[in-house]
């Protein structure tokens, strides 16, 4: 093993990342020509190298010494990381009116248009949790509160690690089948890994705000290459000396739910929860019209029917016409109808059926 220096032991990735180094392989190649090459030069390729292994090569006119060496970096694991994150939401509708920021770069979020925002006070909690929900240490402890996390929280990447549920020791196949090919590294240290850190922000209905923080890791080669000249002998001469570097890159995701009152939001609301109250009475109105046979029909023929209303105005002074008749026809020239009147008229049109027994005496009186 060996230990880096600060600037290839961590550094930055093109997407923001961290990278931090876990492996090394190193290249050395030196080029002569004509005096350069001989029994001199092929021994100088062997005593530069102290624990790679040199290739000589010797053409006619040219000479050559590559160099191969592999090392581990030392106690990767003890690397100490620091988390800062913070966030930033639009919520009115990316007009820029009303922003809100927080995160634990401060101890307060801010809340406003973009130019004149207002500090207010914030309880952001900061949670760890592993890949089964559980809470996970980073810093010696899961949970932190804002007034102890203001400013970065700072952990080990070994304490990262385990929140993933992996090691740098553990093997690429068997975390995720096949991932490794047959000439892949056996361990991620040697492969490298991919950490990614989702950052679920979320605010309850109380405006208490907490950051959900899992770790996830995705086996993948990652991998970071370097090249510069050195010195290669006592004569002066150069040799390029090419390094690729393996290990862990680190990126961070920023999501979550923020509640904010909205008129626009609570209008369409109030219309879909009337909407949804009217679906029993199109379900009835459905049943009633073609699901009931004939009296389906009966409804379908009465809903289906126009309203005319000369139509209803003519048949209204007919029926009124008709009981008039009626009613004189059955006084005569009296001027009220009495229950013996009724009785006897009664009497007479159901003749027939008294004298059948079919309707008895005691009926037509509570007819009348």
């Amino acid at each position: 093993c060996r230990t880096l220096m600060a600037g290839e032991a961590y550094s930055n990735l093109m997407d923001g990342g961290l990278f931090l180094a876990t492996f090394a392989a190193d290249v050395t190649t030196w080029e002569g020509t004509g005096s350069q090459c001989g029994a001199v030069a092929k021994e100088a390729c062997t005593v530069i190298n102290t624990t790679g292994v040199a290739n000589y090569k010797e053409s006619s006119s040219t000479c050559s010494c590559t160099i191969d060496e592999q090392f581990l970096v030392e106690n990767p694991e003890d690397r100490r990381i620091r988390l800062v994150y913070g966030y930033e939401v639009d919520v009115s509708g990316w007009e820029r009116k009303d922003i809100q920021r927080g995160g634990i770069i401060a101890g307060t979020r801010f809340r406003g248009p973009q130019h004149a925002m207002k500090e207010i006070s914030s309880d952001l909690q900061t949670k760890f949790l592993a890949p089964d929900g559980e809470d996970c240490n980073f810093g010696g402890k899961s949970t932190w509160q804002l007034s102890e996390s203001a400013g970065g929280i700072s952990g080990t990447l070994q304490e990262l690690l385990i929140c993933a549920g992996v090691t740098l020791d553990s093997n690429p196949e068997v975390l995720v089948a096949g991932t490794a090919l047959p000439w892949s590294p056996p361990h991620l240290r040697t492969m490298g890994l991919r950490l990614e850190l989702f950052m679920d922000v979320e605010e309850d209905l109380h405006g208490h705000m907490v950051c959900n923080i899992r770790v996830a890791a995705t086996p993948v080669a990652t991998a970071k290459w370097s090249s510069a000249f050195q010195p290669w002998g006592s004569s002066g001469e150069k040799a390029q000396h090419s390094r690729r570097l393996h290990g862990v890159a680190v990126s961070a995701h920023v999501g979550g739910r923020i509640y904010s009152f909205s008129w626009a939001q609570a209008v369409r609301a109030f219309v879909d929860v009337t909407v949804v109250l009217q679906v029993p009475r199109f379900l009835v109105y459905f049943v009633s019209m073609y699901l009931m046979g004939v009296v389906s029909e009966v409804y379908r023929h009465s809903a289906r029917t126009r309203l005319n209303i000369f139509g209803k105005l003519h048949n209204s002074v007919a029926k009124l016409l008709l009981a008039e008749v009626a009613f004189r026809g059955l006084v005569g020239k009296k001027t009220t109808l009495t229950p013996q009147m009724l009785f006897n008229l009664l009497m007479r049109i159901f003749d027939e059926q008294r004298k059948n027994n079919v309707l008895q005496d005691e009926e037509l009186i509570k007819m009348t």
